[in-house]
């Protein structure tokens, strides 16, 4: 019998905030998340469809235990969903495949970016500028640990983490984003307006 095997959970806390995005959007189709480890905010969409969806996970994925349990729980989610769901498992460096999409005329496709892949300042906002790219107008982007810190992961150096990235990106295109307001600052939501 199959069954979900996580051993961290960094998602829970920002269900309530998802919750209220997931039931905003109409008929959502394309999913693109950057960061996937165990797959838990990947199972959150496959659990919350609404219709037939395509998700992109991508993620580095160097340890192999990790990997595996990625691929038990997104399976054991997509059995038991009633929608049609596809997965497109990306083992890369998400710059190397968010250029990929992008010159495979990806611009403007997807519904929903998830940002959650490294920490450091230069790449966080790499994916940012990526991802603005591959979202539709009207489209939802979501940046993990905006407020992240942990001494153990990084040094005291304020680039080791995102905020100044995101902060850096949501001021240089702020008249292509509506932030959205009211939601805990521990990630930071966004829709994109032009």
């Amino acid at each position: 019998m199959k069954t979900t095997s996580f051993t961290e959970d960094w998602f829970s806390r920002s269900i309530p905030s998802w919750d209220i995005i997931f039931s905003s959007m109409k008929s959502p189709k394309f999913f693109l998340e950057i960061g996937s480890h165990e797959g838990r905010s990947a199972c959150y969409m496959i659990a919350k469809a609404k219709n037939d969806i395509d998700i992109t996970c991508i993620d580095i994925w160097e340890d192999y235990e990790v990997e595996q349990r990625f691929d038990n729980n997104i399976d054991f989610f997509i059995s038991n969903s009633k929608n049609s769901i596809n997965i497109n498992k990306i083992k890369s460096k998400s710059k190397e495949y968010l250029i990929k999409l992008l010159s495979e005329g990806h611009a403007g496709k997807f519904d929903f970016i998830y940002v959650d892949g490294s920490h450091t300042s230069q790449d966080v906002l790499y994916d940012a500028i990526l991802a603005l790219d591959l979202l539709k107008v009207g489209g939802f982007l979501v940046f993990d640990d905006y407020l992240w810190f942990d001494p153990k992961y990084c040094s005291n150096d304020f680039n080791d983490t995102p905020k100044p990235a995101i902060d850096a990106f949501t001021n240089i295109y702020r008249n292509r984003l509506q932030i959205i307001a009211n939601m805990p600052l521990y990630q930071l939501y966004a829709i994109k307006i032009k």
